[in-house]
C-alpha cells in the first residue's frame, strides 16, 4: 500500500519489511487480501489513536492506571467510529494493544541516559501533524517516565505492573544494572557514613579527655592558688635567732651558720672517725691528739705538735 508518512504520496515505500508485506499479500487469495489490508488499516488507527493520546498533558501527567483507561477509552471510540462508518472490523484486541504501547514507552524510556529525549513513533503521521508534536519535558528514564498523582516521579518496578504481569517481568529485565548501580551507590554511602560515624566518635572522646584535663588542671591551679593566699595571710616570725639548723657545707667541717645552741663534739666533727680508719698509719699525726677533746684545745694541740712522716711508709 502507499506510504501514507508523507501527504498525496502515490509510491511505495522502498522499505525491506514493506517490500516483504507487499510480496506476502500479492500472493493471497483476493478475499483474503482484503481481509488482511482491513486488519493493518484498523491496525493502524489504532496505533495512531495512542499515538496522539500520549502527545497529551494530561496523559503525561496520569498515573499508570489513568493512562491505561485513557488509552483503552480512546481505542473504543476509535473502533466505534469505524463501525458506524461500515468499515470492516478484523477485531484487533484493544487491550494487547494497550498493553504493547506501555511496554514500549516504558521501553523506550528505560534506555535512554537522561541526556536526550525519545520522540514516540509517528509512522504514518503527516508532515504537517508532526509539527505539533510536543516533546516530552522530563528527561526520559526508567526513574522519572511514570509520574504519580501527586506530581513527584517514582522509579519502575514490578509492583507497579500488577495488572501487567508481562510488563512488568519486562521492567525487571530492563532496571537489573540500574538497581545494582543504585545497590552499590548506597553501599557506598552507608560505608562514607560509617566512617564518618566513626570519626565523630573519636573526636568526642579527644575532646572529652582535653576537658577532663583542663578541669583537673583548673582544680590544681586552684588549690595552689588557695595555699600561696593562706601562706601570704599567715603570720610572720618573732625577730630573733632562728631555731632552724642550717645545712652544712661539704667542702668545711663546720656550719654556714652558727647555732643558739652549743652543738656535742661528736657533732662538730662528725668525719673524723671515718677518716681515721681510712688513712695510713704513716700520715697520722705523732702526737697526743685526742679526737675526743674540746674544739677549743684543737687548734693548740695541732699547732704544739707538727705532723711527721715515716719516710718507709710514704715511699709505699
Amino acid at each position: 500500500m502507499p506510504d501514507k508518512r508523507l501527504r498525496g504520496s502515490t509510491e511505495y515505500s522502498s522499505h525491506p519489511p514493506t517490500v516483504r508485506a507487499r510480496a506476502r499479500l500479492e500472493k493471497l487469495p483476493e478475499e483474503k487480501r482484503r481481509f488482511e489490508q482491513a486488519k493493518n488499516r484498523e491496525y493502524n488507527a489504532m496505533w495512531q489513536s495512542c499515538t496522539r493520546i500520549s502527545r497529551r498533558e494530561d496523559y503525561r501527567l496520569a498515573s499508570l492506571e489513568g493512562r491505561r483507561n485513557m488509552l483503552v477509552s480512546n481505542l473504543r471510540a476509535v473502533m466505534d467510529k469505524r463501525r458506524q462508518s461500515g468499515k470492516l472490523i478484523c477485531g484487533v484486541d484493544a487491550e494487547v494493544m494497550v498493553k504493547r504501547h506501555l511496554r514500549k514507552e516504558a521501553a523506550l524510556r528505560a534506555a535512554q541516559d537522561g541526556s536526550r529525549h525519545v520522540p514516540i513513533g509517528l509512522q504514518g503521521v503527516s508532515v504537517e501533524a508532526r509539527l505539533d508534536h510536543l516533546d516530552t519535558e522530563l528527561p526520559l528514564t526508567s526513574d522519572n517516565w511514570l509520574e504519580s498523582d501527586g506530581g513527584q516521579s517514582s522509579g519502575a518496578h514490578s509492583n507497579m505492573f500488577e495488572h501487567h504481569p508481562v510488563l512488568g517481568d519486562y521492567v525487571d529485565d530492563t532496571d537489573v544494572a540500574q538497581l545494582q548501580d543504585q545497590l552499590a551507590d548506597t553501599e557506598r554511602g552507608m560505608r562514607e557514613l560509617m566512617r564518618v560515624q566513626i570519626h565523630l566518635t573519636r573526636v568526642a572522646d579527644q575532646t572529652l579527655s582535653v576537658v577532663s584535663t583542663l578541669a583537673e588542671s583548673n582544680r590544681r591551679l586552684d588549690a595552689k592558688l588557695e595555699y600561696v593566699i593562706q601562706f601570704l595571710q599567715h603570720p610572720a616570725p618573732p625577730p630573733g635567732p632562728s631555731r632552724v639548723a642550717a645545712m652544712p657545707h661539704h667542702s668545711s667541717a663546720g656550719f654556714a651558720a652558727p647555732h643558739s645552741v652549743p652543738m656535742a663534739p661528736a657533732m662538730q666533727q662528725p668525719m673524723q672517725p671515718t677518716i681515721q680508719a681510712i688513712q695510713p698509719e704513716g700520715f697520722r699525726p705523732m702526737s697526743s691528739f685526742d679526737p675526743n677533746s674540746r674544739p677549743e684545745q684543737r687548734p693548740q694541740q695541732m699547732e704544739q705538735q707538727p705532723v711527721q712522716y715515716i719516710p718507709e711508709m710514704a715511699s709505699i
